[in-house]
């Protein structure tokens, strides 16, 4: 009798015990992202600033109007950097995403500083013609170390929604 009912538990134990193998195998190469993607020993404390978010004219590539925190899908966008806080020999970039960091929409770097000079605005590159599709776009400042983003500087959202 006691061997029957190990026969049975044994098939519900066996699967538990491949769940937890197989949620040990998602932790460590979800570490083992974190660390390629965020390096020890890479934060230098530096911050950068995102100025806002503005109207961005596409044939003279300057930002106009005021700041907004949101959006038509009709309408191009920017953000601007205080790249001048920021050592001029550092390696950075300003990069746009949907989605938190699912699509890549655009933007600058990497490079130094310094070089971005008088151009603070990053704008937005929709990934087709017809505008702008609606979301949460988030606007992130890096620090490179070759070609690898190793630190995040700044981050700042907005809106895009849907209307004319």
């Amino acid at each position: 009798m006691p061997d029957q009912r190990l026969a049975e538990v044994r098939p519900v134990f066996r699967f538990i015990v491949a769940l937890g193998a197989a949620g040990l195998v998602i932790l460590g190469v979800g570490l083992l992202q974190f660390i390629n993607f965020e390096p020890p020993g890479q934060h230098t404390g530096l911050q950068a600033r995102i100025l806002g978010f503005w109207d961005y004219d596409q044939k003279t590539g300057a930002i106009t109007g005021d700041p907004k925190d949101h959006f038509k899908t009709t309408e191009r966008l920017a953000a601007e950097v205080d790249w001048a806080a920021l050592p001029p020999d550092l390696l950075v970039g300003g990069h746009w995403f949907l989605g938190g960091f699912a699509l890549d929409a655009g933007g600058v770097g990497p490079a130094r500083a310094g070089d971005f000079g008088p151009k603070p605005a990053v704008p937005l590159q929709p990934p087709s013609d017809r505008g702008t599709p609606p979301g949460r776009y988030t606007f992130v400042v890096e620090r490179y170390s070759g070609l690898k983003p190793v630190e995040v500087l700044a981050r700042a959202s907005v809106l895009v929604i849907g209307g004319r």
